[in-house]
């Protein structure tokens, strides 16, 4: 190896310890951050390996636009078992000048984007996230330290001394990735970890709910809108937290003057999420709901007439945003 080579620093991963495993020199020769005193040549910009919008959600900026065309980003398909697949569509070398006047000058590092797909039979709207190689080595970590036996023979892309960011190792750290992840969510216990499910949402749970407990019900709606369709790829109906969301949603959108969308979530939750203690207070704020937009209603007393003969209290039932007030006073992170 050539004398000025130098072993990489990977800034932003919050690990003093390194991967257990060595590095084999048939490994992908791909480190995801590097810096530029010796830059490699021979690629720069984005790789794409799909065609397509993800469609990944964008911040609402036009507070006029006709509700009845908003762009609900869940689907209300109830199931217990599917197959969710992985796809790195593209893959883009971002390169950052730093300020530092200590260590001036810039790194670059690639964001891979992240397709997440499923064969339970929800309409083809394709859902994304980005993703750098430090969050990806991040939550393998965490994984190994909670799941030393289920980790134990799982292959993680190592990091090498220099990085090539060339379009042929990127492409095949990409495939590497896909396989990664698809293993990881074929480990049930992994699949609903809290490490796991971090690694696709970041923080978007915990910043909306703490902006719907203070009543910032746009910023809100920002992060929920991103999270929701996340989770419903990953687990359907089945996480509790996505009733959660899709019921904050449904309060939300009610409270920023928008029925139209709040009928449209609380619709789609009425028919797709599992009965639960959110169920009666969010069929009785759709009631009331379709009640102000003057449309049919038969069917959400209908639904609520079963529930009372089934026994459930339909008549002093919490109210849904102080039901989930107190909820989310316990669980928000």
């Amino acid at each position: 190896m050539d004398a000025f080579m130098k072993k990489v620093r990977h800034k932003h991963v919050p690990f003093d310890d390194k991967c257990d495993a060595e590095v084999d020199d048939s490994e992908l020769a791909l480190e995801d951050d590097q810096d530029d005193p010796f830059q490699t040549p021979g690629f720069a910009g984005k790789l794409t390996f799909a065609g397509g919008d993800c469609g990944i959600a964008k911040d609402i900026t036009d507070e006029d636009r006709d509700m009845l065309q908003y762009p609900v980003p869940y689907e209300g398909s109830q199931r217990d078992t599917c197959r969710v697949t992985f796809e790195v569509t593209s893959a883009e070398v971002i390169k950052e000048m730093r300020s530092s006047s200590v260590l001036p000058g810039s790194s670059s590092h690639v964001d891979y984007t992240i397709m997440i797909s499923s064969s339970s039979g929800l309409k083809d709207i394709a859902t994304c996230i980005v993703r750098r190689y430090s969050d990806f080595e991040q939550m393998h970590k965490l994984l190994k330290k909670r799941f030393p036996k289920d980790l134990s023979g799982v292959v993680f892309p190592q990091k090498v001394f220099v990085g090539n960011f060339t379009s042929e190792t990127i492409a095949r750290r990409s495939r590497a990735f896909e396989q990664y992840l698809t293993h990881l969510y074929s480990l049930l216990e992994v699949r609903y970890s809290s490490e796991f499910t971090k690694f696709f949402t970041g923080d978007d749970y915990s910043q909306a709910m703490q902006s719907f407990i203070e009543g910032k019900y746009f910023q809100a709606i920002t992060s929920l809108e991103r999270y929701v369709p996340v989770m419903e790829k990953l687990y359907g109906s089945a996480h509790k937290r996505l009733a959660q969301a899709v019921c904050a949603l449904v309060v939300c959108h009610n409270k920023m003057n928008r029925p139209d969308v709040a009928d449209t979530y609380a619709t789609l939750a009425m028919d797709g999420l599992p009965e639960s203690v959110l169920t009666v207070p969010l069929l009785q704020m759709l009631s009331q709901i379709r009640w102000s937009l003057g449309r049919d209603k038969q069917d959400v007393e209908g639904k609520l007439q079963e529930l009372k003969e089934g026994g459930a209290d339909v008549d002093s039932a919490v109210e849904l945003e102080a039901l989930l007030y107190q909820q989310l006073q316990v669980d928000t992170p």
